[in-house]
């Protein structure tokens, strides 16, 4: 098998920063659609709502 990168195994990378005195998470995760085109998505989460 080839050897995979981690964001085309769809393994997230998550930064942290802070805008008007509230934490904020920044996860990106990248994904390949059947055709294998690269997707990349961001969502940024307050501090508490990580869990979902």
């Amino acid at each position: 098998t080839s050897s995979i990168p981690p964001c085309l195994r769809g393994e997230g990378k998550v930064t942290v920063g802070s805008q008007l005195g509230q934490y904020f998470f920044t996860v990106t995760i990248c994904v390949t659609d059947q055709k294998d085109n690269l997707s990349c998505t961001s969502r940024r989460l307050k501090s508490g709502e990580e869990g979902g």
